[in-house]
């Protein structure tokens, strides 16, 4: 595995990364990993992107890293020597598209495949069904890793890179003959709960405990905390208290809320379905961290015995960022120990499966994937 990184962001630097990843002849797929501060536009990209001959899958991120520095402006292109095939996964916003169809129309024989990497559009409405398609389509057949693509001003617009050029609303996926060990963890606590979601809409609770979402949040909020929350404040308020979704014999799975309609529904990044229970979440930062390293932990564990780490592979939340602020620089530093290479993205949506449970779409959570040596 090879990295090249242009820590300006320029088009010139990432043609200039795409050049050389493409000249090594033991690089079969290519990782392109961007800030959503370059101000890449299809006008600017594609005709790079399209001049490629090597399978490229990518994405546009607030945030990427590279080694132990979070970086608000730059691409990483990441050459990779396993690569089965790079496949795009398009009509993620389409409420008729039957997913597990399309997969099985495109998607190759797993029995080569040990790990996915897998970049969504992390504003699409459909990434937990596309997920769960995915999921009943492959099953545990290897591990799966990945995260959605995005900015923070919330703004539609194409993320995700191909070698056809900048789209929105897809996945790419990148089917590695690389084993690997995954790593979850996100350290927060449960403050407030459990609530039943009563009434949902598109990637919106619209009710808890039949009352208008936003309306409960706030109520909520208010009686634990003494916070007044508003409609202006509804974000820096979130942040530090999103929904934890309840399950069986496991930990809570975080849903970040970061919007509220006009009709009350507060607008979430990935699905949480109607009946489902949530509590209303909080965290100290060295829980936080703590999580991360345990993240690490547990993927180094996971990798196989007969395999030493070549890559780190790190996602994480960009809230978690926004959380932690200048403490960021600590979550970065314990998943930084291996001595070997690592970069990552502060994504919006996290995405994982060991190889040992189901797969799911995370918020607010750190992920660590480290591929072996090959």
């Amino acid at each position: 595995m090879t990295i090249y990184f242009d820590p300006e962001g320029t088009a010139t630097g990432l043609e200039q990364c795409l050049r050389q990843a493409s000249q090594d002849d033991n690089i079969s797929g290519l990782l392109v990993l961007s800030c959503a501060a370059n101000d890449f536009t299809p006008e600017a990209i594609d005709p790079i992107l399209q001049q490629t001959k090597v399978a490229l899958a990518g994405g546009i991120f607030p945030r990427i890293i590279h080694n132990t520095k979070l970086h608000d402006k730059g691409t990483l292109v990441i050459g990779l020597p396993d690569v089965v095939t790079i496949e795009t996964i398009h009509h993620l916003r389409d409420p008729d598209a039957d997913f597990e169809h399309i997969l099985d129309q495109k998607l190759p024989d797993s029995s080569e495949v040990r790990t996915l990497i897998l970049l969504v559009d992390g504003f699409a409405p459909r990434i937990s069904s596309f997920i769960e398609s995915l999921f009943n389509v492959f099953g545990l057949d290897f591990n799966y890793v990945g995260g959605g693509a995005g900015s923070l001003s919330m703004e539609r617009k194409p993320y995700i890179l191909t070698n056809a050029g900048m789209v929105m609303d897809a996945a790419v996926l990148t089917f590695l003959s690389t084993p690997s060990g995954i790593g979850v963890g996100h350290g927060w606590q449960e403050m407030s709960g459990p609530y039943q979601v009563t009434g949902i809409g598109p990637s919106a609770v619209q009710t808890i405990e039949w009352e208008p979402a936003f309306d409960f949040y706030r109520k909520t909020i208010f009686e634990k905390t003494g916070i007044h929350c508003n409609r202006e404040s509804f974000f820096d308020v979130s942040k530090y208290h999103p929904f934890g979704i309840s399950r069986l014999g496991g930990e809570q799975i975080i849903r970040d809320p970061y919007q509220v309609e006009t009709d009350g529904s507060l607008v979430c990044i990935g699905e949480i379905q109607e009946g489902a229970f949530i509590s209303i979440m909080q965290a100290e930062e060295n829980h936080l961290i703590e999580a991360a390293a345990e993240s690490l932990r547990l993927s180094l564990q996971a990798l196989p015995a007969d395999d030493t780490v070549g890559l780190c592979f790190f996602v994480d939340c960009i809230s978690r960022v926004i959380v932690l602020d200048t403490n960021f620089q600590k979550e970065l530093d314990v998943v930084s120990t291996t001595g070997q290479p690592l970069v990552g993205i502060c994504s919006m949506g996290e995405i994982a499966n060991s190889g040992t449970d189901y797969l799911e779409l995370y918020n607010k959570t750190s992920v660590m994937a480290v591929l072996a040596k090959r």
